[in-house]
C-alpha cells in the first residue's frame, strides 16, 4: 500500500534527516487526494493513513521517517495530539517523524500559521514539500510557513531545469534560498539512482550550492503493487475516518 523513497545526505548534515519517506502507492495519487480535499476529509484520511504507515514502519524496522499531510490536517486543532498518541501506541517517538506539508492546499483566509507550533510542541518535525521557487504563489506560501519547518524540499523540476541548460539559474536559486534559510535542511526530490552514483552529476553541483540531502526517485515499474483504484481504497477506510 505504501512505497518507500530513501534520503541520502550529500553534505555533512545528518541530524534531523529521516531515513525515508512513506508514500501512498496508488495509481492516481493526485486525483485521489484532490477528491479527498474536495470532500473536506483530509484530516480523517491523513490520520487513517498515518496509523497504517506506523504499522508499516514497525514491520520493516524503520524508526525515522517522513509522511505527507495536507495543510488542512496541520491546521486541525486535534491533529498533533492524535498523531502523538498513535506514535506512542506503536512504540514510536514523535521526534522520529517529520510531517511534510504538501503544496496543494492554500492557507485559509484569516488563519494563523502559529497553529503549526502545536505540531512542534508535540515533538514532531515539519517539512515543506515540493517547493518550486519558480512559482510565485509557492514563494509567498513558503515565506509564511518556513519558520515552523526544519526541512525544505525542492521539487524534482529543479534537477530537470538543470539538465535542460538552466544550470546557472538553478544554482543561483539554491544559493539565494540558502542565504535566506541557513538553518534549514535542503532536500532535492526526484533524484535518479544514476545521478546519486555519479559524482559529476547535477546533484553534486547543487550540493555545492546548498542542497544537503537527495531523495531517490523510485520509478513506477520498480514499485510494489498498490491499490488499483480510488474505490479499492475508499471502500476500506474512509467511512470510519
Amino acid at each position: 500500500m505504501f512505497r518507500v523513497e530513501h534520503f541520502y545526505p550529500i553534505s555533512n548534515v545528518r541530524s534531523g534527516v529521516p531515513e525515508c519517506e512513506f508514500l501512498l502507492n496508488h495509481d492516481d495519487c493526485e486525483g485521489f487526494f484532490k477528491e479527498v480535499r474536495d470532500q473536506r476529509n483530509s484530516y480523517g484520511t491523513d490520520m487513517f493513513l498515518f496509523d497504517l504507515v506506523l504499522k508499516n514502519a514497525q514491520d520493516i524496522g524503520v524508526r525515522r521517517f517522513s509522511f505527507n499531510i495536507d495543510l488542512a490536517s496541520a491546521f486541525e486543532p486535534d491533529f498533533a495530539e492524535s498523531a502523538q498518541k498513535s506514535c506512542l501506541d506503536c512504540g514510536f517517538l514523535p521526534s522520529g517523524v517529520v510531517f511534510e506539508i504538501t503544496e496543494h492546499a492554500e492557507i485559509p483566509e484569516g488563519a494563523s500559521e502559529a497553529v503549526l507550533l502545536n505540531i512542534l510542541d508535540h515533538g514532531f518535525g515539519i517539512a515543506i514539500d515540493d517547493f518550486d521557487p519558480y512559482k510565485p504563489q509557492q514563494v509567498e506560501r513558503l515565506a509564511r510557513l518556513a519558520s515552523y519547518a526544519r526541512i525544505l524540499k525542492f521539487d524534482h523540476s529543479l534537477g530537470e531545469r538543470f539538465a535542460k541548460g538552466q544550470a546557472e539559474q538553478v544554482v543561483a536559486e539554491i544559493l539565494k534560498y540558502r542565504a535566506l534559510y541557513p538553518d534549514k535542511i535542503f532536500v532535492l526530490e526526484g533524484v535518479s539512482p544514476e545521478a546519486l552514483g555519479d559524482q559529476n552529476s547535477y546533484l553534486y553541483e547543487l550540493g555545492r550550492a546548498g542542497i544537503d540531502v537527495a531523495q531517490e526517485f523510485v520509478p513506477k515499474e520498480n514499485r510494489q503493487a498498490g491499490m488499483s483504484s480510488k474505490q479499492d481504497l475508499k471502500g476500506r477506510e474512509f467511512a470510519c475516518a
